[in-house]
């Protein structure tokens, strides 16, 4: 199986008709041992064959892809087709007889190409892996293996089906393809009609050619197919109502503090992830919930891979340069709390209809943010930016009636440690340790949970980035983790500050041991809930205090802001006090209304 390390869950009405669910997965591979999805170079001196594997194609997911760029309608039933339909059991014998084909490729040092099936099926396929190296390629429709007969050329040629994946292979070496997966992992028993089929062949002229029943269907230049359209869509900014001053002097900040706990933005989670195994392959360090991202050892050596996955709508509703920004800092952010250096981000980008000028306006700005923020937020130890090495996007995410989901860009991020070891969960560990916040805040409550709780998302401005100041605190806060010197961090994003030591003293697994005394310079009222309540980044570490010396050195080698905020208790409870004020809360009470608020709430 696959263990699930990790993810986020948000709530906003701008998804009741569009729920989003973006997934993504990891692997590692040998990095002289990757296969690449094109035709090889060695296809312009000896013969290569098209060879397709898996599931017979069928009508199950014709126009996919156009059901993804097609408006919702509840009316509409003729898009049931469109959807795919998925055979774990088979997938997961594809993969074990890939494993054994890929071998005796590495063994015999042949160069194949190999791609899955995805959108636009067997057409997009072939062409993009022709089209990919300067080739052309040849397809027989009638040598497809088919659920149903008499199936149209088109619909042969760009279903969707799942479970299919497409090789390119020396001639030569096409009987012993056949012989591993129709003989050998007998998938022709395993499932009716599936197989592999030799469908076609690479050739040198770059035209993509398909025939069926004698004749020809399809004859059209790869590069036409791959290329050749490209849209430049207009887009503006759309109107928004000038940003009203937050008014928030008539609130009393504990009953504030106790809503937002508790509330679905902010709520534990694991209500959610609890139902999915992060157990499997036994190689789970730290867990969905124990720390800021999950951490997964690698069998045999001391190295951990780090995984997180981030994206605020709320945010980006207001900005949507800053909210893909945002999505990036506090991803790489995430991993610094575990001492993990970012390797790579990937990105989910998710909008409504496209041919929306405001929507193409927030995509163009969205990518923009992403870019900004990857580039000046270079992986510790490198001058080079952080490079973006996949992706997806989907528009057109809005029903019938209007309604679009707000911009939304999901990142995730990964990274490795030399050691894991020393990656820290983020929960406090004892008591009288000193509590340290490492990085200069810049305010802003828009786009916070604490405006969305009030029902006030039209005020305000998010917090605003400054790289430098934000690269000097991440930079930071990886060398303080990487050398073993911190017992527990956290990173400061939903609810802001509070929440940030709230969670770290009821812990992800909700023990609620150990508490903390908190002491705040506040001038006004205004800029004690900016401090408390800001999304605007920053970590929070939990030291022994004869380290502090240390944590404070490398905090000035990086020119990172840092103050002692505090001490952990024994005590029972969260206090924060400032000028004129405080606030404090019984462990138990804030486990009650942090790790169980969720499950009351969603049905």
């Amino acid at each position: 199986g696959v263990p699930n390390v990790g993810g986020d869950v948000y709530f906003d009405s701008g998804y009741d008709e569009n729920c989003l669910v973006n997934v993504i997965a990891i692997g590692l591979a040998e990095e002289d041992q990757i296969i690449s999805s094109r035709v090889p170079e060695e296809a312009h001196t000896e013969p290569y064959d098209i060879i397709i594997v898996g599931k017979p194609t069928d009508l199950s997911g014709l126009g996919g892809a156009t059901l993804a760029s097609r408006i919702l309608d509840s009316e509409r039933s003729e898009s049931i087709g469109a959807v795919q339909l998925h055979d774990p059991f088979l997938k997961r014998v594809l993969v074990e007889a890939t494993r054994k084909l890929l071998a005796q490729v590495r063994t015999s040092g042949l160069k194949i190409g190999f791609k899955d099936l995805g959108a636009g099926g067997i057409s997009c396929a072939v062409s993009e892996m022709a089209g990919a190296s300067g080739f052309g390629a040849e397809i027989d429709l009638n040598r497809v293996h088919v659920a149903i007969e008499g199936m149209e050329a088109f619909a042969i040629a760009c279903s969707e089906t799942q479970e299919r994946y497409c090789l390119a292979v020396p001639t030569s070496f096409s009987p012993s393809v056949l012989r591993i997966f129709n003989e050998e992992y007998e998938l022709p028993h395993i499932y009716r009609g599936a197989r592999a089929s030799v469908v076609g062949r690479v050739t040198d002229d770059g035209i993509f050619r398909v025939k069926h029943d004698g004749k020809v269907v399809v004859d059209v230049a790869v590069d036409l197919i791959i290329r050749a359209v490209e849209y430049d869509r207009p887009a503006k900014p759309r109107e928004r109502p000038g940003r009203r001053q937050i008014q928030l002097h008539d609130i009393n900040i504990e009953d504030l503090a106790m809503q937002l706990i508790s509330s679905i933005s902010i709520a534990s989670k694991h209500y959610v992830y609890r139902h999915y195994d992060c157990e499997v392959k036994g190689m789970a360090v730290l867990r969905p919930g124990e720390a800021d991202a999950c951490v997964i050892a690698i069998p045999g050596t001391p190295f951990g891979i780090a995984t997180t996955v981030d994206g605020n709508p709320r945010i980006s509703k207001i900005d949507p340069y800053l909210g893909g920004a945002w999505a990036v800092v506090e991803s790489v952010g995430n991993l610094a709390c575990v001492g993990a250096v970012p390797i790579a981000i990937t990105d989910c980008l998710n909008f409504g209809n496209p041919e929306d000028p405001c929507v193409m306006y927030d995509f163009n700005e969205t990518v923009r943010g992403i870019g900004e923020a990857a580039r000046a937020l270079k992986p510790y130890g490198s001058d080079e930016p952080l490079p973006v090495v996949s992706g997806n996007v989907s528009f057109y995410n809005e029903s019938s009636s209007g309604k679009a989901i707000p911009p939304s860009p999901i990142v995730g991020c990964y990274g490795v440690l030399d050691d894991y070891s020393v990656a820290p969960s983020l929960n406090f560990k004892q008591e009288a340790s000193e509590i340290i916040l490492i990085g200069k805040g810049h305010g802003g409550l828009g786009g916070s949970a604490l405006l969305a709780l009030l029902g006030r998302d039209d005020e305000g401005e998010p917090p605003q980035l400054d790289f430098e100041a934000r690269r000097g605190a991440l930079y930071a806060t990886t060398e303080i983790v990487r050398t073993g010197k911190v017992l527990a961090c956290h990173d400061i994003s939903d609810g802001g500050l509070f929440v940030t030591l709230a969670e770290m003293c009821i812990g992800g697994r909700g023990v609620a041991r150990v508490g903390a005394e908190v002491k705040l310079e506040s001038g006004s009222f205004e800029q004690l809930l900016e401090f408390l309540f800001a999304e605007d980044g920053g970590f929070v570490i939990e030291c022994n205090a004869e380290l502090l010396p240390q944590v404070e050195q490398i905090c000035n080698s990086h020119r990172a802001d840092y103050i002692h905020i505090g001490k952990t208790t024994s005590g029972g409870y969260l206090e924060i006090i400032w000028n004129g004020g405080s606030l404090k809360i019984e462990l138990g009470q804030l486990k009650s209304l942090w790790f169980d608020s969720l499950r009351g709430k969603v049905t």
